[in-house]
């Protein structure tokens, strides 16, 4: 192997830097005289640094030891295939493909191939497919067109790819763009449609070759290239603007020339608006009038009430724009509506012929029926609608509302936050009778229900979260007897491995993929290791081990004075996980460290647990990659950086802090954020300012403890003089934060030039709180009178009767 160790670990490469696992010695223990007496984390920290084939060849035949360390090992696997000479190559990858990639394969997350006869080769004995869970890096050196569109059809099984490098020889990308252009572009590339974001091309490259990546990658994200000096065709800039938001294409190009102009409004031009997050600037230059040129060309549509963007329906529609006028939508997502605006829209819709997927997150914190049972006739009214998420979270559990209407169109649905009895879901599946996927909320007793004979065949799959019994479960999966995909949470509901064996051999005999997660209460009057190892034991039937391969995992807290556990399958399938420190773990792998990688986890919360000493304590084998989203307690051990290796693609962080020297540990962990956009803190005493030296590039939103719902903590003046003096200050877009002194919010806005949204709630306007919400307009009036800026803003108030919260837009120039 000739690929240097400044390869692998260059700063450079797209693979995840992994932070290093922190190994202590007892100065008091004997010296070590021999490379046996050094601990395995040592050298699982050395088998991070270097090739795993090379692992293989200098440890393998060493001892029984070092075969077992190097086959079981929870370290990640990069893989590389570059020889001397094709004549030595064969036999040696051959053995390297058998004894190290097939048998490590779900370890692997980088490969590395060099020239097409290698590239050949390697293939020719290790077939890529899905069972690499964790390959999320490939690099081809040298490869032809030709080539590497045959090994498309082999990387669309792959679940974790995010980066591919193929370096092909110019003419023969040129020549497999005019291939393409033969064919059929979609039927070859599609397979990469939501994997590849970034693409940076470094050498010169012809208009061509852009057009042939612009096809390739679909979801691109990022494109930086090196162009000659020749004319960029129209059909080329077109091709650009098809994978851009509206927004983007607008700030890029529009104003450059009459060319582009007349390109950005071309009428065979179809677009992506998304006005999540849009200033009041862009907002105001876009809708007026530019959005009236292209509305009939729009296809997908994104709009939010939340204080990013405040009131921003009410405004849109004082623009004069009705849903019912982009008669060529297809896909609509509404955030934070009033339940009146959001009806009204909904409504519209119905004249929309193309629409076919609808995502709506609100909240209804009155009328809860009578809303709902609205809402949901005017949604199962649309015509071509098959895609459907409800995302509304009540004030309080309700059922889903009986459905008088028929929707012949809806194949998948998700309702979460919404509750759901037998009989709710037996009305569902009739107004809904080719639903294939649905995805809901609490599944909940009913003793009334009359159990239908009808079978509803076309529900494949079902995900829910309930704490019913078993019987209540089996009238359930009784009706629904083609059911391929089960993803269940259950909450106190005690059933073990037999139990589950029983219901899924009788009920759901055709059962392709089983995700389980059990929160199960356990008995005092017995040790707990005896109750979990039975627990266990009752997964380890030929049914779980052999016939499925179907493995579980359970963790529990040893000293919880209400001891509990938490089962659930392997791998792990929800989409966030609580970590707490001290916890314990077995599973029913052979290894217990299989399956380690939690890569479907995006939010965690993680939690030390300082009744312990957390020094002498065995922590859970997971890594979690992934993350976007962490909540987060300090202060941090040392375990917490192998739990997260990497912080890359996190997105929004909740903190708290214990005191002022937390501060240091945050700022180490921003510095390896460098995607984050939101901090939130989250603790409301203990909180000072006067340590807040923290910064981060990548921060456009901070929001200081309004997540709470009550208003325990308010800066003062100082305070806020602190935070107007930080970097900060000058980076921040969207502030969420109270103030004790109304004047202090003129001195945030003055000093805060690229303020986009303040959220605020001002101690001194308290008193008039609960007056109804068109009384209550002192605090808007004053700072309409002392906010004297050179833009345009709007003020509204949001209307929860113990948090008057006050959002402010500002229209700031570029």
């Amino acid at each position: 192997m000739t690929r240097t160790r400044e390869q692998l670990c260059s700063s450079d490469s797209f693979e995840p830097q992994t932070n290093k696992l922190r190994t202590t010695y007892n100065e008091q223990s004997r010296p070590l005289t021999c490379i046996e007496e050094l601990p395995n984390e040592l050298f699982y920290e050395i088998f991070e640094y270097l090739d795993g084939c090379d692992i293989y060849k200098a440890f393998s035949k060493l001892n029984a030891r070092f075969h077992h360390l190097i086959n079981n090992s929870p370290i990640p696997l990069k893989i590389q295939v570059a020889f001397k000479s094709e004549s030595e190559s064969e036999s040696e990858l051959k053995y390297y493909c058998k004894n190290v990639n097939l048998p490590s394969r779900n370890r692997i997350v980088s490969l590395y191939l060099f020239k097409e006869f290698f590239i050949d080769e390697f293939f020719r004995y290790c077939i890529i497919d899905a069972s690499f869970i964790s390959l999320e890096f490939i690099d081809l050196i040298d490869i032809s067109s030709a080539k590497l569109l045959v090994l498309l059809s082999y990387l669309k099984s792959l679940p974790r790819l995010f980066s591919l490098s193929a370096h092909v020889d110019k003419q023969e990308l040129v020549q497999s763009d005019i291939l393409l252009e033969n064919g059929d572009p979609k039927h070859y590339l599609a397979v990469l449609n939501n994997k590849i974001t970034k693409v940076n091309l470094k050498n010169m490259v012809t208009v061509e070759e852009v057009k042939f990546f612009f096809l390739l990658c679909k979801r691109m994200q990022y494109f930086q290239v090196n162009i000659p000096n020749e004319s960029l065709a129209n059909e080329l800039l077109l091709d650009v603007f098809e994978y851009l938001d509206f927004l983007n294409i607008f700030r890029a190009f529009h104003g450059l020339n009459y060319r582009f102009n007349q390109l950005i409004f071309n009428e065979r031009q179809v677009y992506h608006l998304d006005f999540r997050s849009i200033s009041k600037y862009d907002f105001d230059i876009i809708c007026r009038p530019y959005l009236s040129y292209i509305q009939d060309r729009i296809v997908s549509l994104d709009l939010s009430d939340d204080y990013r963007t405040p009131d921003l329906p009410q405004i849109f529609l004082s623009c004069g724009y009705r849903i019912n006028q982009f008669i060529n939508l297809k896909s609509l997502t509404i955030s934070f509506y009033s339940f009146a605006v959001l009806k009204q829209t909904i409504f519209e819709c119905r004249e929309l012929l193309h629409l076919t997927h609808l995502h709506i997150h609100t909240n209804n914190n009155h009328d809860i029926e009578k809303n709902s049972r609205d809402l949901i006739d005017k949604i199962w009214n649309l015509p071509k609608l098959s895609h459907c998420y409800l995302d509304i979270k009540y004030s309080q559990s309700v059922w889903f509302i009986p459905i008088s209407k028929i929707s012949q169109s809806i194949h998948y649905l998700s309702t979460i936050g919404t509750s759901y009895n037998l009989n709710g879901l037996l009305n569902l599946f009739e107004q809904a009778p080719n639903l294939k996927r649905l995805d809901m909320g609490d599944f909940s007793e009913d003793h009334d229900t009359q159990l239908m004979q009808t079978n509803f065949s076309s529900l494949i799959s079902l995900s829910m979260s309930t704490s019913v019994s078993k019987e209540s479960m089996e009238l359930l999966f009784q009706v629904i007897p083609n059911l391929c995909y089960l993803t269940i949470q259950l909450d106190n509901t005690y059933l073990d491995g037999q139990a589950w064996e029983q219901i899924l051999i009788r009920y759901i005999k055709k059962i392709k993929c089983f995700q389980l997660k059990m929160i199960i209460g356990l008995g005092s009057h017995k040790d707990i290791t005896e109750q979990i190892d039975e627990l266990l034991d009752s997964f380890r039937t030929a049914f779980w081990i052999e016939q499925h391969q179907w493995f579980v995992r359970c963790d529990w807290d040893p000293n919880d004075i209400y001891p509990k556990a938490i089962l659930y399958t392997l791998p792990y399938a929800f989409d966030s996980f609580s970590y707490v420190g001290g916890n314990q773990s077995k599973s029913t792998c052979p290894n217990d460290l299989d399956y380690s990688f939690y890569n479907q986890v995006h939010t965690l919360e993680h939690v030390d647990n300082t009744n312990y000493d957390l020094n002498n304590l065995t922590f859970l084998p997971i890594r979690c990659i992934n993350v976007r989203h962490l909540k987060i307690k300090f202060p941090l051990h040392d375990h917490f950086w192998s739990l997260l290796p990497r912080l890359d693609r996190l997105t929004s962080l909740d903190v708290g802090l214990n005191d002022d020297s937390d501060y240091a540990q945050l700022q180490q962990l921003l510095n390896q954020a460098s995607h984050l956009d939101t901090l939130r803190f989250c603790h409301m005493r203990k909180f000072s300012m006067k340590s807040f030296n923290i910064n981060s590039k990548s921060i456009q939103g901070l929001e200081f403890f309004q997540n709470s719902g009550f208003r325990f903590r308010y800066f003062n003046s100082e305070e806020c003089a602190i935070l107007a003096n930080t970097a900060f200050a000058s980076q921040c877009k969207f502030l969420a934060i109270d103030v004790k002194n109304r004047r202090d919010i003129i001195a945030l806005v003055n000093v805060m030039p690229n303020l986009q949204a303040l959220s605020i709630l001002c101690e001194d306007n308290k008193k008039n709180q609960h007056q109804p919400i068109e009384e209550n307009d002192s605090l808007i009036q004053w700072l309409h009178d002392h906010l004297l800026l050179p833009y345009t803003y709007s003020i509204t108030r949001k209307g929860y009767t113990n948090v008057p919260l006050i959002n402010l837009w500002f229209n700031r120039g570029v």
